[in-house]
């Protein structure tokens, strides 16, 4: 891949361009659903685009983790006691509790029992079923885990804005222009968005640079489009041989629809960049 230098790279403040080159940085962060959206109409972004409400199993799923963070010491008997969770294949709507006792200085476990199963209702709702067992922490671990996971039903965070955000920099056609560091340049057609996206990571305590691309660097740009091309070609040959080679229906179909979508995106990309000059 050809690096494209940001030095390299004219920028003019006033005129308009052929378009935006930008890279952006997320802080980590909580904010209630409607906090932000307040910010993001706020910064002229349309309402009918704002985040996806959070999902209930990808909040369970996240929620559950705190389980592996819980861990208790008896100095009296030189024991640790280490919470994990672990995941049943086939059902994401439940998890198990299990715990590990071992002595200190020595990660070999001399204890294993299964703590309990955790599972979220259709209505949302978490609930906890204790196995036999003694476990004094249990009732702590699903109160911690059902508090946890309503607060997630509520807010969004860095995760879903960056998401968000790389969703629209494909359907802003845009093109990386280094890989490390993630600076993409986008059409200029799409630049009064990239300005409101910018305004709104500002508005959250996070950054986004738009800065406007001299016509001077049309060929710069341009090439750059070009050897993104090729290689996105080249892969798509790979993928056409790989196709050859399987017998399984589920994987040549896998190959077919990536060869479609790659070969709609590059032409729907060159109606912006084959104009430059």
């Amino acid at each position: 891949m050809v690096e494209l230098p940001i030095g390299e790279v004219k920028v003019d403040g006033k005129a308009e361009g052929i378009g935006r080159i930008s890279w952006f940085s997320v802080r980590s962060f909580e904010l209630d659903r409607e906090t932000l959206l307040k910010k993001w109409t706020e910064a002229g972004l349309p309402e009918s685009e704002f985040l996806n409400a959070p999902r209930a199993p990808d909040c369970f799923k996240v929620a559950t983790r705190i389980i592996d963070q819980r861990i208790r010491v008896d100095d009296a008997t030189n024991t640790v006691t280490k919470y994990m969770v672990r995941y049943e294949e086939g059902r994401p709507a439940v998890r198990h509790v299990v715990r590990e006792r071992y002595k200190k200085g020595d990660e070999k476990p001399f204890a294993f029992d299964d703590v309990g199963v955790l599972t979220y209702d259709v209505d949302g709702t978490v609930s906890g079923k204790k196995y036999d067992t003694n476990d004094e922490e249990w009732d702590s671990i699903v109160g911690d885990v059902k508090t946890r996971y309503e607060t997630l039903m509520k807010v969004h965070n860095d995760v879903d804005v960056r998401t968000a955000l790389q969703r629209k920099l494909k359907k802003w056609h845009s093109l990386l222009l280094r890989p490390t560091g993630g600076v993409y340049f986008v059409p200029k057609d799409f630049a009064g968005e990239v300005d409101r996206y910018a305004d709104f990571l500002r508005s959250i305590g996070s950054e986004m640079w738009a800065l406007v691309v001299s016509k001077a660097d049309s060929g710069m740009v341009k090439k750059k489009f070009e050897d993104h091309k090729a290689e996105v070609s080249a892969d798509i040959e790979k993928k056409k041989e790989e196709a050859t080679k399987t017998e399984d229906p589920k994987v040549k179909k896998s190959i077919e629809d990536f060869i479609r979508e790659e070969n709609a995106r590059l032409a729907e990309m060159s109606n912006y960049y084959n104009p430059l000059e």
